[in-house]
């Protein structure tokens, strides 16, 4: 039986992690709901294991119902973005999303 690789998770520097927490939070509260229901699902079903801080926060604000405040979406875009960042653009893309995307790509430099 061959074994899945497991893809590695994307190192960010304190200074990438800050910008991208500060852009996360203009997404539009408009499509927050459903953006955070998306990245939720893709985040707990893409099979990639994220770190614990990162994946105990997320279950804690999904519990008590708050994905949608800044905290939430901070977490989901980091999680999402350190897990696969092309997909996490594609998911903000569908809401609209461009100029956040935009802004990912220019401060993460990828």
């Amino acid at each position: 039986m061959e074994k899945k690789a497991e893809k590695e998770i994307l190192a960010l520097s304190p200074y990438e992690l800050s910008s991208l927490q500060q852009i996360a939070i203009d997404i539009s509260n408009d499509v927050r709901a459903d953006l955070c229901e998306e990245l939720f699902e893709y985040i707990t079903n893409a099979g990639i294991t994220i770190p614990g801080d990162v994946a105990r926060t997320l279950l804690h604000l999904w519990q008590t119902g708050k994905l949608e405040t800044n905290a939430g979406v901070m977490r989901l875009v980091e999680a999402g973005i350190k897990m696969n960042h092309e997909k996490t653009f594609d998911i903000l893309k569908q809401y609209n999303q461009e100029e956040i995307v935009k802004r990912l790509i220019k401060v993460l430099n990828i």
